[in-house]
């Protein structure tokens, strides 16, 4: 489960730098509602690959809704 949980991290970030938004933002959906996530909206908000969604109001939602670990 915690290998497929990183691997979800790695495609969606594949996607942010493929300029695939909307599919990176449906990845990150996913990865942060998983109950093993392990990335925490802090986290996620600094990755430098990740961040550069940041200008996009569905990428703060998304963080915001994020279940706590």
């Amino acid at each position: 489960v915690y290998a497929a949980v990183g691997m979800q991290n790695d495609l969606g970030q594949i996607l942010v730098i493929c300029d695939r938004r909307d599919e990176a933002l449906e990845v990150l959906r996913a990865h942060m509602a998983a109950m093993f996530g392990s990335s925490t909206p802090a986290a996620i908000r600094f990755d430098p690959i990740w961040s550069r969604l940041k200008e996009d109001p569905r990428f703060e939602e998304i963080l915001k809704s994020a279940k706590p670990l």
